[in-house]
């Protein structure tokens, strides 16, 4: 019997984001020089559950950061176009998203944010990943 390796899906949508927007800086962790480097998209995992032997259903945000309201929506929308459109049936690291591994859970919304030289808009999403077998 092969062991399962489960994904680090957090990683993994960090590197797929990186290839779908280039322009944008994109991390688990926000960055201190934040308003230096906007924009920004961080991931963060929540949560999840798993489904016996290969199955890998994790929640996360994805946080948008740009300098205006307007860009950070709109950057948010791209991400949400790409999420719900792209990256259902791609490969990740380790695994693969299936056609309809791929759930809205809060669409983009405008969140409040200490740093008033800096707009967040957030969005939460549930990915199923397939792992493969080891």
């Amino acid at each position: 019997m092969s062991a399962i390796q489960f994904v680090d899906v957090e990683g993994a949508l960090v590197t797929w984001l990186q290839g779908q927007f280039p322009a944008a800086r994109v991390c688990t962790e926000t960055p201190a020089n934040l308003g230096d480097v906007v924009p920004v998209i961080r991931v963060e995992r929540i949560g999840s559950t798993a489904t016996p032997p290969l199955l890998d259903t994790a929640i996360g945000y994805v946080d948008v950061f740009v300098g205006t309201r307007g860009a950070a929506r709109a950057l948010a929308v791209a991400g949400q176009s790409a999420f719900l459109g792209v990256l259902p049936g791609s490969d990740l690291a380790g695994g693969s998203v299936p056609t309809s591994g791929v759930t809205q859970q809060s669409g983009p919304a405008w969140r409040p944010y200490d740093d008033s030289a800096v707009r967040l808009v957030g969005s939460t999403y549930g990915v199923v990943v397939r792992c493969r077998p080891q």
